[in-house]
């Protein structure tokens, strides 16, 4: 089960290398070792076939993804950590702890953790909460290691290697190491509701966004709550979509971070000579993939986890009117990039990872053609269910696989032809669209956000003053949570 996931995070790391050939002699630093590192322990993880060893190879790659955030510059000190990166070393090792605890909870109540033996009454609510902890906090928070790590290769590398197919892997084993279904129903529509809730917030704060990096990188945490829809829907629709979003978010994540290191935070100028049509194409290319064109298998897979969403009983239906919602969002999102016009010429380099990045991402609109049996077979094997009923709702998405497949060729030539007209650059090829946010407009949510915030956080903390002054409501919350931990340890 773990090879397809491994596979995808392999290739992909393959493809984004592949323009190093041109300049096989550069330095590249000592990022890449910890990406290794950090692909040794997901694939550790993916090919484990116990609970504890999976936990082991999860904890290996997030030491060596927090290792990367940590030592990326070397005349820093190794723990002058800014925001983003303390958050994130926070954030991650606390989840590693909680995956490690739900190993042990479930080998304690089935007395194996091997992924052949182990029964399914061993995972209950609290044991899948634990298990499911790690993938989603990982998942969660893409914008946060993006923003850690300062160079957009490094990030590319980081999610669309390590993180996007381990997540997915863990979410995709733990259906079938609960015989099909959830412990719950109530916790797949809190899934549900999570990535709903992912999708809309993140394609909206897109639009106040202050940089290019910083929008292209919500548009994409946004297309990663469109795969945690299809999580929670728990069908045979839904795990289909779930392995197949590695694949597709991972590319069209390396393109976007490759088009804001190419600009050097802003959109490329387009180069004059033969490389302009490649840069222009290159751009609106992950433009449009990001916005819902059929620009790979993207907006196939978000409308399978809004058709197996809305498809399902009511309170995971309803948890899926947020990810509808947020459809529309992305597209005016990534047709607002436009704003960001006049970065830096790309160099060499850079010309080949938007070339190769482009047309690998216009190509695996195919993908869902060649890997659909080995997915919705997977899938099938999760759920329990003939392997014919998965691949039948696959017909239904529409507008079609075969349809979507020659839709993506069709849009790299169109791209192609826009980037021939001559004086045109990527900004050019979105008519208008540098005039459709102003940028006071644009940052005007985002202040006003955090004038709120900070408000909350001083009148919250005064409250919080007052309530520890006075006895008896201490009393009372340490009374309480005597209770609960008392509760929970003889449960």
């Amino acid at each position: 089960m773990g090879l397809l996931f491994a596979l995808s995070g392999v290739g992909i790391g393959t493809v984004q290398a592949l323009p190093w050939l041109t300049r096989p002699l550069a330095r590249i630093g000592r990022g890449f070792a910890w990406i290794l590192l950090a692909q040794f322990g997901m694939i550790t993880a993916m090919l484990a076939g116990a609970l504890e060893s999976m936990a082991v190879g999860w904890s290996m790659a997030v030491a060596a993804l927090v290792l990367l955030v940590l030592l990326q510059r070397r005349l820093e000190p190794p723990l002058a950590m800014d925001g983003p990166a303390s958050r994130y070393v926070a954030l991650q090792a606390s989840a590693s702890v909680l995956l490690l605890a739900g190993a042990v909870a479930a080998e304690t109540g089935a007395g194996t953790g091997a992924f052949d033996s182990i029964p399914v009454s061993a995972f209950n609510v609290r044991v899948y909460v634990l298990l499911a902890v790690a993938p989603l906090v990982a998942l969660l928070s893409l914008d946060l290691l993006c923003r850690a790590l300062r160079r957009p290769l490094l990030a590319a590398l980081a999610t669309s290697t390590v993180v996007l197919p381990m997540s997915a892997y863990v979410l995709f084993r733990l259906y079938d190491l609960a015989g099909g279904r959830l412990p719950d129903s109530r916790l797949n529509a809190g899934l549900v509701l999570i990535g709903g809730i992912t999708a809309l917030g993140f394609a909206a704060s897109t639009l106040w966004a202050v940089d290019l990096g910083a929008a292209v990188v919500r548009l994409a945490q946004a297309a990663v709550g469109f795969s945690l829809v299809a999580a929670g829907a728990g069908t045979g629709l839904g795990l289909t979509t779930l392995a197949l979003t590695p694949l597709s978010v991972g590319l069209g994540l390396a393109a976007l971070l490759a088009l804001v290191e190419a600009g050097r935070g802003r959109l490329p100028t387009a180069p004059h000579g033969a490389w302009r049509p490649v840069v222009v194409a290159s751009g609106l290319l992950a433009l449009g993939w990001a916005g819902g064109l059929p620009v790979g298998p993207g907006l196939t897979l978000r409308l399978a986890a809004l058709h197996t969403g809305l498809d399902s009983a009511n309170p995971v239906a309803a948890a899926t009117v947020p990810a509808v919602l947020a459809l529309p969002l992305m597209a005016f999102g990534a047709y607002s990039c436009a704003r960001f016009a006049g970065g830096a010429t790309p160099a060499a380099l850079a010309r080949v990872q938007l070339a190769v990045l482009a047309l690998a991402l216009a190509a695996s609109g195919v993908a869902p053609l060649v890997l659909a049996g080995d997915a919705t077979g997977l899938a099938a094997v999760a759920l329990n269910i003939p392997a014919v009923d998965v691949q039948s709702s696959l017909g239904t998405v529409p507008p079609g696989v075969a349809i979507a497949a020659a839709l993506s060729v069709a849009l790299l030539v169109a791209a192609l032809l826009v980037g021939l007209r001559a004086q045109l650059g990527v900004a050019d090829g979105l008519p208008g669209a540098r005039q459709v946010l102003p940028p006071r407009l644009a940052v005007a949510p985002g202040i006003y956000a955090i004038r709120v915030g900070e408000l909350g956080r001083r009148r919250l903390g005064a409250g919080l003053v007052a309530g520890r002054r006075h006895p008896l409501i201490t009393g009372a919350i340490l009374w309480t949570a005597a209770v609960a931990a008392t509760s929970t340890i003889l449960r």
